[in-house]
């Protein structure tokens, strides 16, 4: 039954191992690298999921999103109990296709010359993240990263940090516009 459903599911038991994978998931997975990392993902959340206490016998959820190498996958994650003798599984369903985030720092590097640290501070400027936020992220000060973000508003040839997101997003290579979404 399981193997018929569109969407990605895995289940899992608490200890992160795979019990069931269906098809769209496994093919999911077969693109390396990004499918073996989110696998490790999946079974990271498996494991920092609490089984529930006692007598206890609710279907816990919550969401997830996974960023792997530009992308985000979306999970939704259930708890569910399934007996004293067999333990708890976990049910982790992808939800649709990855969605573009940004590029990933190597590729950020290869197409703008950015260093590391800018391109570190690149993808969180994209995010909105303050000036201070940065600093206390990368352990830098906050005039270290006023420096960067001129050097990086210079490499990607803008005028404010606003701008940053929608350049770093718009990519004439895979046919994407600066909102991310594909031309016709």
């Amino acid at each position: 039954m399981l193997s018929l459903v569109r969407e990605g599911i895995a289940v899992l038991d608490l200890s992160g191992r795979p019990l069931y994978v269906n098809p769209t998931l496994r093919r999911r997975l077969g693109e390396e690298p990004r499918g073996r990392l989110l696998m490790q993902e999946i079974r990271r959340i498996a494991i920092s999921q609490e089984a529930p206490r006692g007598g206890e016998r609710p279907i816990r959820r919550a969401r997830h999103a996974v960023e792997i190498d530009g992308q985000q996958h979306d999970l939704r994650v259930g708890l569910v109990p399934a007996g004293k003798e067999s333990g708890d599984w976990l049910v982790v369903t992808i939800v649709g296709p990855p969605r573009r985030v940004f590029p990933s720092q190597e590729a950020l590097r290869a197409r703008f010359g950015l260093t590391r640290q800018e391109a570190r501070i690149a993808r969180l400027l994209a995010r909105r993240t303050s000036t201070a936020e940065i600093a206390r992220t990368l352990f830098i000060s906050t005039h270290t990263v006023r420096n960067h973000i001129q050097r990086i508003l210079q490499k990607l040839g803008v005028g404010s940090r606003a701008e940053i997101g929608s350049v770093l997003r718009r990519s004439p290579e895979d046919g994407l516009t600066d909102e991310g979404f594909e031309k016709r």
